[in-house]
């Protein structure tokens, strides 16, 4: 699912709550027509510290414990036998372009998950404008694959 909803979300007063993870509301902002992510000439990002600083306070990323997110390769609950030391999800690569940001995020509990999220830099500043989980049978080999499966189509910016 893309869009301005998160499939299975909960508005709380102001907070989204995905599934384990919960996200301030202000992050679901309307979407574009055609993204920056589409158009740009995104570079591989692979470490949260790749991310802009907004972007990661916006993953709570810089946080530790449950809340937090783990860095690509580090230590994280991957079931729901829960360590309480650890994040529930981790980051698992991305790209970055022109006020555009595209990233995977594996996500742990009693049924694990890969999300993938746009983030474009609007006049408010960075705001996350898709979400979608990785379904069966989809596969993310490069951030042209990211982008393709975020957008539901091939993206324009290693088209030309």
């Amino acid at each position: 699912m893309t869009g301005r909803m998160l499939l299975g979300a909960i508005l709380v007063g102001g907070t989204i709550f995905s599934g384990l993870a919960c996200l301030p509301a202000s992050l679901a902002s309307a979407e574009t027509e055609v993204s920056p992510c589409q158009t740009s000439i995104l570079t591989e990002m692979s470490s949260l510290q790749d991310l802009p600083a907004p972007v990661r306070s916006l993953l709570h990323a810089d946080q530790s414990g449950l809340g937090g997110m783990a860095d690509r390769g580090q230590s994280y609950n991957t079931t729901d036998s829960v360590d309480d030391r650890l994040p529930m999800c981790r980051f698992a690569g991305g790209g970055q372009g022109d006020g555009c940001v595209v990233i995977a995020v594996q996500r742990g509990g009693r049924s694990s998950s890969v999300q993938l999220m746009a983030f474009e830099l609007i006049r408010a500043g960075w705001a996350m404008t898709r979400s979608t989980n990785l379904q069966a049978g989809e596969s993310i080999h490069s951030v042209r694959d990211l982008v393709t499966i975020i957008y539901g189509r091939p993206a324009d910016m290693l088209d030309r």
